[in-house]
């Protein structure tokens, strides 16, 4: 074979269709320029949207589900999430690192756990007692170990920083969504409109959202500790509309007022 005969090939001709980058919409490629992120990623959300947990209503559920699909390209994490916000959170679990693409996924792994303890109750004392040790685990050799903090700076700076950042990828899933929805036909997801400020306050799923907004000057924790009184209670899935689950928390609460009265008689 000359080399004329060899650029030609049908097999080369696959190799470089494999190397180019997958063709977007233009409605993607709109989500894309309009959140600042490689139109990569939209495709892949996308892609994968047929398979997301619609039945699921937790904020946990649907965060895990997002970072599944980044850790299929684990480099993509610093797309959604600044890097000075890993370092300060992560330390040198983080930055003390020869092989970026395998501490990224388990940055990505170690932030599943975050949101969990997060949207759960968890004080900032819990979750930066679980920070201290997975920095320690995976910090590497090290003439002194990372320091516990007695103002839980680590766990304050994953609620301010990180937290957000997660919002703004399930803001663009939102997008994604919305356009599916209107363009497409697909099936309305109100709990997705949610997952943006129920991930940057810490809020279980949206019945926990009603009772935190129906409740003035409570913690995140003791929120979680009332709403998980009450969840018995609730019936509404993640396809019923925000109106259908407060209507559910008022309920109740009311319920629960009337039960405390009898017990006090």
């Amino acid at each position: 074979m000359d080399i004329a005969d060899f650029f030609s090939s049908p097999t080369l001709r696959a190799a470089e269709e494999q190397l180019e980058d997958p063709p977007v919409l233009d409605w993607q490629r709109e989500i894309a320029v309009r959140n600042g992120v490689p139109p990569r990623l939209i495709e892949r959300l996308v892609e994968a949207f047929d398979h997301a947990p619609v039945e699921k209503t937790a904020t946990e559920d649907w965060i895990n589900w997002l970072l599944d699909i980044v850790a299929e390209h684990p480099l993509d994490l610093t797309i959604f999430v600044r890097e000075t916000a890993l370092e300060s959170v992560f330390g040198r679990a983080y930055t003390n690192t020869t092989i970026p693409k395998a501490t990224a996924k388990r940055i990505l792994g170690a932030l599943k756990t975050l949101v969990s303890m997060w949207c759960a109750g968890r004080t900032l004392v819990e979750i930066e007692a679980w920070l201290l040790a997975f920095i320690r685990k995976h910090e590497g050799e090290v003439k002194q170990r990372a320091n516990q903090s007695s103002t839980a700076q680590r766990a304050r700076r994953f609620a301010i920083r990180i937290a957000p950042d997660l919002g703004f990828l399930c803001g663009v899933l939102g997008q994604i969504a919305a356009y599916k929805n209107a363009e497409e036909g697909g099936v309305s997801l109100p709990v997705v409109d949610m997952l943006p400020q129920m991930v940057r306050v810490g809020d279980h799923d949206r019945h926990h959202t009603a009772l935190r907004q129906m409740t003035t000057n409570a913690s995140r924790v003791e929120t979680f500790g009332a709403y998980v009184s009450l969840r018995g209670s609730f019936k509404a899935g993640a396809s019923a509309e925000m109106d259908v689950v407060r209507d559910e928390v008022t309920t109740a609460m009311l319920l629960q007022s009337f039960t405390d009265l009898d017990d006090e008689e």
